[in-house]
């Protein structure tokens, strides 16, 4: 939540190899509801991934008082019950369970889903990750916070080490951010400068921030949008995020 009380979810896209990178991040059209989704930039690139995996609805809101954001094909599944009850069971999309860890072995990406919620009297973040037990079943961790104004959460896929044979997933507690901006565009400028990282690869490909209406129902005030592939040399301050450089 910004600190001026403004609820927003926020999304960061990268990449490593050249089908993650050939893609971006856009609004699709469905009706009054949001829809962000992951589009190719580069089709013959993107092709040399699974593109199952790189091509997928990242947000979703439904007509009352729910967003979900996942990096994965179940956005829709998720947005069909209040999480982690709406993933609890087997469910496959493109012959892949998208209620499990993804199979691009040997990474074996976390699967990460989202929720943010209107209550009553607060809005409830959901975080939920599934990745790979040692033994290869799915291990699936839930947190959830109440909005505070000032603060947010975000939760990585990876561990963050840039590993060069096999990348470790995320194993920690949503990371806890101080925000200092209550504007959708410099929100998303921060976040994509934090995406950097510190090491000499830059892996961005997109970054994006939806605020939303602080009523009872969930209404989208605002929506911003950075791909690296309009946007390569972005010089945003680092003001208000502060992660490790993540890669997919």
């Amino acid at each position: 939540m910004t600190p001026n009380n403004t609820p927003f979810v926020v999304y960061g896209l990268t990449g490593r190899s050249k089908s993650s990178k050939a893609r971006k991040l856009a609004l699709e059209p469905k009706g009054r509801r949001l829809m962000m989704v992951t589009k190719p930039t580069d089709m013959s690139a993107l092709q040399q991934g699974n593109v199952a995996l790189l091509i997928y609805p990242v947000m979703m809101a439904d007509d009352g008082r729910r967003i979900v954001i996942s990096n994965g094909a179940q956005t829709p599944l998720a947005l069909k019950g209040p999480l982690p009850v709406a993933l609890m069971s087997p469910h496959k999309v493109h012959g892949i369970d998208v209620t499990s860890y993804e199979p691009d072995e040997p990474n074996f990406t976390p699967r990460i889903t989202a929720e943010l919620a209107r209550r009553e009297r607060h809005w409830l973040s959901t975080f939920l990750s599934v990745r790979r037990s040692d033994g290869g079943h799915p291990l699936m961790t839930v947190n959830q916070y109440e909005l505070v104004p000032g603060v947010a959460r975000l939760l990585p896929t990876y561990a963050g080490g840039n590993e060069k044979e096999r990348l470790l997933p995320f194993i920690e507690d949503p990371i806890r951010m101080d925000i200092t901006a209550n504007d959708p565009r410099l929100l998303c400028e921060h976040l994509y400068a934090a995406l950097r990282g510190v090491g000499p690869e830059d892996y961005r490909v997109s970054a994006a921030v939806v605020t939303l209406s602080p009523g009872k129902r969930v209404v989208t005030a605002g929506v911003a949008i950075i791909n690296a592939s309009d946007n390569p040399d972005s010089k945003a301050s680092l003001s208000g995020f502060h992660l490790k450089s993540v890669a997919r």
